[in-house]
């Protein structure tokens, strides 16, 4: 069913990850638990293009965990499962980001 829905210029398509409620230690408050915050990113649009004519390079993959706002996106059932189609502006940052601070030496 994903493979239907093509997305435009500088959107991401996120599936809500309901299970995890931290990223490598990092805890999200109750305060904000009204909607899960996290997700992994399952398709991608073409890059933006600026007003020169240049691409934008893209810095989000397939299959990264991400954590965006709570307000981020345009939420979208796809066979039972939550998705929200957001620009790639609205996410804060992803775990390979995140993994860094806390690596061990």
């Amino acid at each position: 069913m994903l493979e239907n829905i093509k997305l435009l210029r500088g959107r991401v398509l996120v599936r809500e990850d309901k299970e995890n409620e931290a990223i490598r230690g990092i805890v999200i408050p109750d305060i904000s638990k009204q909607r899960t915050l996290r997700g992994v990113i399952v398709s991608i649009g073409l890059p933006l293009i600026n007003k020169g004519g240049i691409e934008l390079p893209i810095e989000i993959r397939l299959g990264d965990e991400v954590i965006y706002g709570e307000y981020s996106g345009f939420p979208i059932e796809i066979g039972g499962e939550e998705y929200y189609i957001m620009l790639e502006d609205e996410i804060y940052g992803k775990e390979e980001g995140l993994r860094g601070i806390y690596a061990e030496n």
